[in-house]
């Protein structure tokens, strides 16, 4: 399999772990607005606090390749693109465990008591390092990781390209959709008829961003089939690009103002609040923006 079809399979994969990371942090922000969540004890909130940013990392982590691919390497592939694709999401499955296991911990104490829920919530996390790490470091094939490493940029053909282009866009879109109906749902629960002003405010602009987001990943599809007939052309994958690319910074704004609300009801603490929301937010565009365009630098040097 050369580099590209294993780029795409990459992608395919991280396409998995993006809807799942993204479905849990609808969950850990949707639940706080239930009412069962009013009897949860302060340490379990603390807990879901740390649990969205960890979330918020994974998330930054699972859409870097992508930025990566287009900022940095310009749609073209090579090994050093697949690698970074595989790090990134290896990094990812870490913070991605840790959250699992918190929200397995939060529910498990309001039924089986804080004891057994440390228990339960260890064991999965132990599980899930073993099968996610452990198990594939041990069965590592050296010939084959030796042979990768010494493999040559492919130039890239342009339908190839698009359908790369179109992938990353189906990588974020489904968490997005889900995420924004989380947002909705939140906003007919009478938790957030209790939220300070501010904080509904601050939610409702981050239900715009993620909308925002959702319309701009579905454009390059409509532009292909209405546009372009469905042909492919350098013009529509510039087009492409472009919306995929800056949908990705209403994403990391609309993730970060609801880390203001989740955390600002989480701990009561404005200033804790800010400080989370603008570390995620400062964080993702660190991943999806500035470090693949200093990457590009390398890359073309």
């Amino acid at each position: 399999m050369n580099t590209a079809k294993k780029f795409k399979t990459a992608l395919g994969e991280t396409r998995l772990l993006m809807l799942g990371a993204q479905i849990v942090f609808g969950f850990q922000f949707n639940g706080i607005f239930q009412s069962a969540f009013d009897t949860v004890p302060q340490r379990s909130r603390l807990f879901d606090a740390a649990a969205i940013l960890l979330m918020s990392l994974t998330i930054g982590l699972l859409i870097a390749p992508s930025a990566c691919h287009r900022l940095a390497h310009r749609g073209q592939v090579d090994a050093r693109l697949f690698r970074e694709t595989a790090a990134f999401a290896g990094l990812a499955l870490l913070p991605f465990s840790i959250c699992l296991a918190i929200d397995i911990y939060i529910v498990m104490a309001r039924v089986q008591g804080e004891a057994a829920a440390y228990g339960i919530s260890a064991f999965f996390w132990v599980t899930a390092l073993v099968l996610w790490y452990v198990l594939e470091f041990l069965a590592r094939d050296r010939k084959v990781l030796n042979a990768q490493t010494g493999q040559i940029c492919e130039r890239i053909a342009l339908s190839a390209r698009i359908e790369q282009m179109l992938t990353e866009a189906r990588v974020v879109l489904p968490g997005a959709q889900a995420l924004l109906g989380f947002q909705l749902i939140a906003m007919l629960t009478q938790a957030f008829d209790r939220l300070p002003r501010l904080s509904q405010l601050v939610h409702a602009g981050a239900l715009a961003c993620v909308a925002f987001t959702v319309i701009m990943l579905i454009a390059p599809a409509a532009f292909h089939r209405i546009a372009f007939g469905g042909a492919d052309s350098e013009r529509f994958y510039r087009i492409g690009s472009f919306f995929v690319t800056v949908a990705l910074f209403p994403l990391a704004l609309g993730l970060a103002l609801d880390t203001y609300v989740a955390t600002a009801k989480l701990t009561a603490a404005q200033s804790a609040a800010i400080g989370a929301s603008v570390a995620v937010l400062l964080l993702l565009l660190l991943l999806w923006y500035a470090y693949p365009l200093l990457l590009r630098r390398r890359v073309e040097t």
